[in-house]
């Protein structure tokens, strides 16, 4: 087996168990009542593949929770795109979006609500697909309640941009109104790691 290969899946298997924990930090939901005091800073690695390609990004964000309930964060992708196709494989690579988020959440007996607001700058190369080269919003609202390990949700919201979610990425940006429906449930496997 090739040493760098191995090296360069080492690396990536590193990234993803750490980015794990914050699959959700840009634009998708989090768990409505699991809100906590303090600031976290998160590294998300997340990607998808198919026939076409590779879309991978690298999300810096950081979070500060007003107590139980408020949130404010901040962060920045960088996105890293292969594309192939019959005329050959091009990439494109650099930062995305600035982004800015605004969130609360209440935790209740039968259900826990969580909503954020997330607003981002036009900061990334709207010719390599990166950015609109508009301002963007998405208000989001999420229903959930936890039964044990597992926490079955329903989310939805709208925009005004075409939002990866934790499930695919997109070798592009798109401007127009929009609304978007999620539904299911997380596994809380330990402090670190769930699966959705």
């Amino acid at each position: 087996m090739n040493f760098k290969k191995a090296s360069h899946g080492f690396l990536l298997a590193i990234l993803i168990v750490t980015g794990a924990r914050a699959a959700a930090a840009q634009g998708s939901s989090t768990a409505a009542g699991k809100a906590k005091g303090g600031l976290d800073w998160y590294e998300a690695f997340e990607g998808s593949t198919d026939s076409s390609g590779q879309v991978m990004a690298l999300t810096s964000s950081a979070t500060y929770h007003f107590g139980e309930r408020f949130r404010l964060g901040v962060g920045i992708p960088f996105y890293y795109n292969r594309s192939t196709s019959t005329t050959g494989t091009t990439t494109n690579e650099g930062i995305g979006d600035i982004f800015v988020t605004l969130g609360a959440s209440w935790k209740g007996s039968a259900l826990n609500y969580g909503t954020s607001l997330t607003g981002s700058a036009p900061t990334g190369d709207s010719a390599k697909g990166l950015s609109t080269g508009h301002a963007t919003f998405d208000w989001n609202n999420r229903l959930d309640h936890s039964i044990s390990i597992l926490t079955p949700f329903v989310d939805a919201g709208v925009g005004n941009s075409i939002s990866d979610t934790r499930f695919f990425h997109r070798p592009f940006t798109s401007f127009g109104y929009l609304a978007h429906f999620e539904g299911g449930t997380d596994v809380d496997l330990s402090h670190s790691f769930s699966l959705t």
